[in-house]
C-alpha cells in the first residue's frame, strides 16, 4: 500500500490538470484524476490518509488551474500559462 510508484502516478494525473486548454478540458481532466484516485482507494492501493492527501493536492491544483483559466479568459487569451 502507498507504493512510491503508485503515488507518483497519481500525482502525475493531478499535474495534468495544468495542461487544460479550457473549462471543458479541465472538467474532463479533473474527472479522470478523481476517478483514478477513487480507484486507488477502492483497490486498497493507498490508505485513507494518503487518499485524503492526494485529494487535497487535487483540489489545490484545481483551484490554481481555474484561477489561471479565469485570468486568461479575462485577458482574452483563453489558454493557461
Amino acid at each position: 500500500m502507498n507504493s512510491a510508484q503508485t503515488v507518483q502516478t497519481a500525482r502525475k494525473k493531478i499535474e495534468q490538470l495544468r495542461d487544460s486548454n479550457d473549462l471543458h478540458d479541465f472538467i474532463h481532466r479533473r474527472g479522470v484524476a478523481e476517478g483514478w484516485l477513487a480507484a486507488l482507494r477502492v483497490e486498497n492501493l493507498v490508505d485513507t490518509l494518503m487518499h485524503r492527501t492526494l485529494m487535497d493536492e487535487l483540489n489545490d491544483e484545481a483551484t490554481e488551474v481555474i484561477d489561471s483559466l479565469n485570468q486568461n479568459a479575462q485577458e482574452g487569451c483563453g489558454c493557461p500559462h
